[in-house]
């Protein structure tokens, strides 16, 4: 198990899940943003005339960079500042690059759905999205060591 059998974890609400979505974007995706307005200029960055070629680059980055951190340590850095972990479900073990990815790939589409994909959220027993459903991940929080008199 990758996860300390001596801690506690809950399945986090949907809003603090969605705080730790905001955190990643400004630690993430803004940096990638500013970096590709600089490699590229401003000009080719305006959403009055966007280049589908430069956000395909972008959300593929962002993809990168996701992806490998969740297989790596099981968390991003605003999962990282909320106490979160993706992990498998039932195993709680780290997930692989390959199905981080897969996960990502359902992630937007959840956001193409206009959100639907993540309200489910609200009503799953175990607080996942569809991404997680089908992905066959579970978002944790550690919330403290077990206690030891119980």
């Amino acid at each position: 198990m990758f996860l300390d059998k001596n801690r506690r974890f809950i399945y986090p609400n949907p809003l603090l899940r969605l705080s730790a979505f905001l955190l990643d974007s400004f630690i993430i995706v803004t940096p990638i943003a500013m970096l590709w307005g600089i490699l590229f200029g401003y000009h080719e960055m305006k959403t009055d005339n966007p280049k589908p070629y430069l956000l395909a680059i972008e959300i593929a980055v962002v993809w990168l960079v996701t992806s490998y951190l969740i297989s790596k340590t099981a968390q991003t850095p605003g999962k990282k500042a909320f106490g979160m972990y993706v992990v498998s479900v039932g195993t709680f073990e780290k997930i692989s690059f390959f199905r981080a990815s897969f996960r990502f790939a359902l992630w937007l589409l959840c956001w193409l759905s206009m959100g639907i994909g993540f309200f489910i959220a609200f009503f799953s027993e175990r607080k996942q999205t569809l991404a997680d459903k089908f992905s066959g991940t579970v978002v944790v929080r550690d919330i403290g060591e077990k206690n030891k008199d119980a």
